[in-house]
């Protein structure tokens, strides 16, 4: 019986340990104090291993001045996190040109044609008005085609003036 209560005591005690140090963590990374916390952790070690920092005024001031600094630089890439919450949005915008809206390139079909389709589902697909997507270029390669729908994005490459289709990836909502 005394066995059990102390797992349900140090299981506690450790769950708790486990979300202080989660919350700790989350609260360090937001704040950009990784920084401060070294120059803490070091000006600490640096006294109990040599007592540098109580015993000389060279190594109280340094210690002091890094501190001051660590938590300087703390503020300021908060507020420029603030400033500037996504980073730069014209570096990804910049992955792709813009190929042409108007019409599709040829595509070369992948799978069943559509003389295997069942009657039913061919009709219902000529009732059906397809999406035009947009077509881009992707800049690094060339070869490769992005055609952006409302909810997915396809890859084609190009060969010989054909499309083949490669993969999609679809959006979050």
């Amino acid at each position: 019986m005394l066995y059990i209560r102390n797992h349900l005591i140090f299981g506690a005690i450790r769950s708790f340990f486990t979300v202080l140090f989660t919350i700790a963590y989350k609260i360090v990374g937001v704040f950009r104090l990784q920084l401060f916390l070294f120059c803490v952790v070091t000006g600490a070690l640096l006294e109990i291993a040599f007592g540098w920092i109580s015993r000389s005024t060279t190594g109280f001031a340094v210690f002091h001045l890094a501190l001051c600094l660590s938590v300087a630089y703390a503020v300021i890439a908060g507020i420029f996190r603030i400033l500037h919450p996504f980073g730069n949005s014209k570096r990804r915008r910049g992955a792709a040109q813009i190929l042409n809206t108007e019409e599709a390139p040829q595509e070369k079909a992948v799978g069943k044609s559509v003389a295997q389709t069942e009657p039913e589902v061919r009709e219902r697909e000529a009732v059906r008005e397809p999406e035009r997507p947009k077509y881009y270029r992707v800049r690094k390669n060339p070869a490769y085609i992005m055609a952006e729908y409302g909810d997915r994005v396809e890859l084609y490459k190009e060969e010989n003036g054909t499309l083949i289709y490669v993969r999609t990836d679809y959006k979050k909502r």
